[in-house]
């Protein structure tokens, strides 16, 4: 069975992402609302994210940009559930071409097994437009409202950010060192928490609260 379009995630995606813009103070907001999920992310939403941060970058209206998430929680990363066991134990008919934002049927998607299986995609990933590291390319200054969870996908936005403005109950990690032993961009977060609390965030696979 096809998976969706990229087009497709995006429009069902915006009835969790939510932009507002005041043209007064040019100040924008994006609000990440995903009820009961704890603001975790979509292929769509994080590709919907990436798109709205682009056109701010543009957009004269825009000085400042804020990311926030409704509820308890900044958001725990992404949507384990959407991609299943794709990475590890992927099908004859699995692909990440909605992901790519490639929906021209003639495209064929490299085949499980292969290098580039993985390749083509961690590559996408590494972009602004994939919509994981988008305020890397953001060219104003962008404010983050970290509270409850604040993880994986979150917590590179956090990293990524100008500012962060922190509640007391916020946790910043990432999954993987639970089920990979690393993450990407290790040496930012090195930077930007310190050596001793970034290495119990490592090799206890919890999650920290901020440095005070």
């Amino acid at each position: 069975m096809a998976r969706a379009s990229a087009a497709a995630l995006k429009r069902e995606a915006a009835q969790f992402v939510h932009y507002e813009k005041d043209r007064a103070r040019k100040i924008a907001t994006i609000t990440f609302d995903r009820p009961g999920k704890a603001n975790t992310t979509t292929i769509g939403m994080r590709l919907l994210f990436g798109e709205i941060v682009h056109k701010a970058n543009i957009d004269d209206h825009v000085k400042v940009l804020v990311i926030r998430g409704a509820g308890q929680d900044l958001g725990s990363g992404g949507d384990i559930n959407e991609h299943g066991d794709m990475y590890l134990h992927p099908g004859a008919e699995d692909d990440f071409l909605p992901d790519l934002e490639i929906d021209d049927p003639d495209v064929r998607y490299p085949p499980p097994g292969s290098y580039r299986f993985l390749h083509g995609l961690t590559d996408h990933y590494a972009k602004g437009y994939a919509g994981n590291r988008p305020l890397q390319e953001f060219k104003k200054i962008s404010i983050v409202e970290a509270k409850g969870y604040c993880y994986g996908w979150h917590f590179y936005q956090c990293a990524d950010a100008d500012l962060i403005v922190s509640a007391d109950d916020a946790l910043f990690g990432h999954p993987s060192f639970r089920y990979a032993g690393w993450g990407p961009r290790m040496w930012q977060w090195l930077e930007m928490v310190g050596i001793r609390r970034f290495s119990e965030m490592l090799f206890t696979g919890g999650p920290s609260p901020p440095t005070r």
